[in-house]
């Protein structure tokens, strides 16, 4: 790994909003390509700083400031993105929110930004959305999968209401859960079909689910 992409990785890690930006541009202009920096370096930083999140070395004000840190870093990487994606078809649509309880962003965002740079059309509700908004985003949508975020284990009411919402609605796309809220068993109890324990895995689920759905 060259030296800007580990500083990336080390300092967005460690909340250092300058240093990070800094060696996010530095690995821009020496060629980097943006999907291996946002895919590998940015997700294995915010893996991190979710670890260090449970391991009560951070706090939740922590998150919050990770997360604006990742949307600056955004603002900077979509123009790459795009130029570089451009004229690629569109390989499904997943919609994804955090659910009603729960305003954290960071976990969900950084599934979005995977799964647009993977082809996927991303339509992201948002934090504290509620069931009915799920809903009507799926009419609207036609979805193959919908993505429920939860933080806060508080939220896991939210997340079991908007599945069965999303279930008398006779909504077809497959929904997928993840956050630190939720594990495989907790996945099952709230009656989700899918779970990702992180923003790659949960890239790979919506990959699979596509592919088997392509070949239907």
């Amino acid at each position: 790994m060259d030296d800007p992409r580990r500083r990336i990785r080390e300092a967005l890690a460690d909340l250092d909003r300058e240093g990070f930006l800094e060696a996010l541009q530095e690995a821009l202009n020496s060629g980097a390509d943006v999907d291996t920096i946002v895919f590998e370096d940015m997700s294995w930083a915010m893996d991190e700083i979710g670890r260090r999140f449970e391991m009560g070395e951070y706090f939740l004000a922590d998150l919050l400031y990770a997360a604006e840190i990742f949307k600056e870093a955004m603002k900077i990487l979509e123009p790459h993105i795009a130029s570089k994606h451009r004229g690629e078809e569109r390989r499904g649509v997943v919609v994804l929110g955090t659910v009603k309880g729960d305003i954290h962003d960071i976990g969900k965002s950084l599934v979005a930004t995977l799964l647009r740079l993977r082809g996927f059309q991303v339509i992201d509700l948002g934090v504290d959305v509620p069931p009915e908004k799920f809903v009507e985003a799926a009419r609207k949508h036609n979805p193959h999968i919908i993505g429920l975020s939860a933080l806060l284990t508080t939220a896991i009411p939210s997340v079991k209401e908007t599945i069965a919402k999303l279930r008398e609605a006779g909504v077809a796309a497959k929904i997928m859960v993840g956050g630190a809220a939720l594990s495989e068993k907790t996945a099952r109890e709230v009656g989700a079909d899918l779970y990702a324990e992180n923003a790659v895995q949960a890239v790979r689920v919506a990959e699979k689910v596509v592919e088997r759905a392509s070949r239907s």
